[in-house]
This record gives structure tokens, C-alpha cells and sequence, in this order.
């Protein structure tokens, strides 16, 4: 294992270029881990919580129902057109029919050869069965629409369920059951945990070399175990005076049993490397009394 950390450490030696830097890491508190993703459940369509079919805290995957508003009235206009798209009465009963109409025409036709019947006859016979095929036309495109109105009914019907955005765990539902929302409201809150982001103010000559993409050794608190924290940026410290920058990191959640704002991590730097203290603007100056 120390083998393993000196080699870890070797990583920050090269980052900085400079042997005169080779002593003891210094360890620095990560500030406000984050978790690497976190996205939203929007309100659709606006109504009353029904009920919630996951709670804060639960492991989700994508597309996962965690809410249902109330939804009664769109879950009976879907059945209703379920019911409709899949039935083929209609359509059966115009062809059961324009078979018997299209028998009775033939039978009109041999008969008409005979003298039996008049041209007359024959041609309500043939105009019987057009009237029939045009009945087949419209049960057709009857049930095309049939299924246009399941669509509708199904995309209605699922405007009333918020889902999970992201696989991860969820966060926050913002509306209890008996509660409204209305349509852009953000009523679920989900994390991808895998992974954290933090951003550290930093000072020191580590900075002069540290390039994004690069790799920082980092463990749990009172831990021995390192892994690598990678560099996703790095940026100048607003009213910096010293070179200061802002390196923001991601690495892997080491514990992703806890809730990440109770874990608490140390990145392993180079001696002489610090946090940074962050400058905030000056409070505007009050405007001066009018002089008589």
C-alpha cells in the first residue's frame, strides 16, 4: 500500500514539475461535494398529486414511475380508445356484408343473361354493392383513426405521470399527495451519486502546471485508501492577486451508502498548495445625501 501512495504521490510531483516540491502532500478539505449529475421532473400537465410510487431516497432507473397526478378522467378516455382500436366489428361487419352484396350482384348477372331480370335491376344490384365497399372504406379509416385517438389518449394519460429523468436516487419530491402543481413546476429531484464534483478555490505553484484532464490523488477523511480525482476545469479566481484559481474535480463516490453531503474528502497536494479564500464584490455604497 505505500508503495501504491508513493506512486500516487509521484502523479503530483509531475504535475508540478518541480522536485523541490517533493515533501509531505498536503491534505485539503473538499468543499461542497455535489453530485456529477442532477436533473428534473417537470410538471406537464396541471392537477393534484394522486400519489407518490417511489420515495426520497430510492434508487431509480430512467423512465421509472416515481409520480401519478390525478388521472381518472385521461386513464378512461385511453381505455375507451383502446377498446376502439382494437375492435374490428365495424370492419367486419362491411366485408360480411359486400359478400353478401357482391353474391347478390353475381347472381343478378346470371340471371339478367337469362331475361330473368331488367338492366334496371342488375344495376341496383351493382349499385348495392358500391354502397357496401364505400361502407369498407369508412370503416377503414375509421379505425385509422381509432388508433390516432389511442396516441392521443395514451400521450394524455402520461402527462399525468412524472418519471425519472435519470437512473440515480432521488432527492426531493416538492408536492406531497393532496397537493397541486402546475405545468413547468419542478416536482422531482434526481442525482446520479456514482459520481462526485466539487470546486476548490486553490493557491500555490501546482497551478502553474495542473492542466484539465489531469489526476489528483484524493481519499476519504481518517482513510488510508486513494483513488484519482479528475481535473474537468480550471479558471481564474475572480479578484485573484496571487494566481488563484478555481479547479473543479469529479471522482468516484467511495460511499455511496451515505448521503454525499455527510461525506467528507481530502485532495493530496503538493506542499505549499491552499485553499484559496474566495472574494465577494463590495456592497454597493450608499447613495450620498443631496447638499442643500
Amino acid at each position: 500500500m505505500a508503495a501504491f501512495h508513493a506512486k500516487l504521490f509521484g502523479l503530483i510531483l509531475l504535475l508540478s514539475g518541480s522536485a523541490a516540491l517533493a515533501q509531505a502532500p498536503v491534505s485539503l478539505a473538499v468543499m461542497d461535494p455535489k453530485p456529477s449529475t442532477i436533473d428534473f421532473g417537470y410538471c406537464r400537465d396541471a392537477g393534484q398529486v394522486e400519489s407518490w410510487e417511489a420515495n426520497v431516497g430510492d434508487t431509480v432507473k430512467e423512465g421509472q414511475l416515481i409520480l401519478k397526478l390525478d388521472h381518472a378522467r385521461q386513464l378512461h378516455a385511453y381505455e375507451a380508445a383502446k377498446l376502439k382500436a382494437e375492435s374490428d366489428a365495424q370492419m367486419e361487419s362491411a366485408l360480411g356484408e359486400l359478400k353478401q352484396k357482391e353474391a347478390a350482384m353475381a347472381d343478378s348477372h346470371t340471371r339478367y343473361r337469362r331475361r330473368e331480370i331488367s338492366q334496371q335491376q342488375l344495376q341496383m344490384a351493382e349499385g348495392e354493392v358500391d354502397a357496401t365497399r364505400g361502407k369498407l372504406t369508412q370503416a377503414q379509416l375509421s379505425k385509422k383513426l381509432s388508433k390516432l385517438d389511442l396516441e392521443l389518449a395514451e400521450k394524455l394519460l402520461e402527462m399525468r405521470y412524472i418519471r425519472s429523468p435519470i437512473t440515480g436516487t432521488i432527492m426531493k419530491i416538492a408536492q406531497r399527495p393532496g397537493e397541486r402543481c402546475a405545468v413547468g413546476d419542478i416536482v422531482v429531484t434526481v442525482s446520479d451519486t456514482a459520481n462526485i464534483v466539487t470546486e476548490m478555490p486553490l493557491s500555490g505553484q501546482i497551478l502553474n502546471h495542473l492542466q484539465e484532464g489531469a489526476s489528483i490523488p484524493l481519499r476519504v477523511a481518517g482513510s488510508r485508501t486513494t483513488q484519482l480525482a479528475k481535473v474537468l476545469s480550471i479558471s481564474p479566481l475572480a479578484g485573484a492577486t496571487n494566481g488563484e484559481k478555481m479547479v473543479k474535480v469529479a471522482f468516484a463516490n467511495a460511499e455511496p451508502g451515505l448521503p454525499i453531503d455527510s461525506q467528507q474528502y481530502e485532495l493530496l497536494m503538493p506542499e505549499g498548495t491552499k485553499l484559496a479564500p474566495i472574494t465577494k464584490a463590495a456592497p454597493a455604497a450608499a447613495p450620498s445625501a443631496p447638499q442643500g
